[in-house]
C-alpha cells in the first residue's frame, strides 16, 4: 500500500486496518489468492474496503493451495518454474517501484 500527498509517496505495510486521509490518495495491493509465489505456507491474502470509515482493512485466510494450483495450471494460467524464477529475480535487482522521499 502506498500513500501519496503530493510530491511525497509513503509506503505503509499492508497489515491490519488503515484508516484513509480523504486529502491523500492510495495505491492498494490486496493480495492474490492464487498467484503466491510465496514458498512456505501460502495464505489468500485480500483486502476489506470500508467506504462508510474510510479504511482497508487486510486479511489472510488459509485455502487448499495445492488444488487451487492444480486446477490453474490445467486451464493454461501457468508459466513454467524457470520463467517464474527469472521473473522473481528480475523484480529482486529492479527494487521497488517507489522510493519514499
Amino acid at each position: 500500500m502506498f500513500e501519496v500527498d503530493g510530491e511525497t509517496v509513503r509506503e505503509i505495510p499492508a497489515q491490519g486496518s488503515v484508516v484513509l486521509d480523504p486529502g491523500r490518495e492510495y495505491f492498494v495491493n490486496p493480495g492474490s489468492v492464487d498467484a503466491s509465489r510465496k514458498r512456505a505456507h501460502k495464505q489468500a491474502e485480500f483486502a476489506i474496503f470500508d467506504s462508510a470509515r474510510a479504511s482497508v482493512r487486510f486479511e489472510q485466510c488459509s485455502y487448499d493451495d495445492g488444488a487451487t494450483e492444480t486446477k490453474a495450471a490445467a486451464a493454461g494460467f501457468r508459466i513454467d518454474r524457470w520463467r517464474d524464477r527469472l521473473y522473481d529475480v528480475q523484480r529482486r535487482l529492479v527494487g521497488p517501484p517507489f522510493v519514499e522521499s
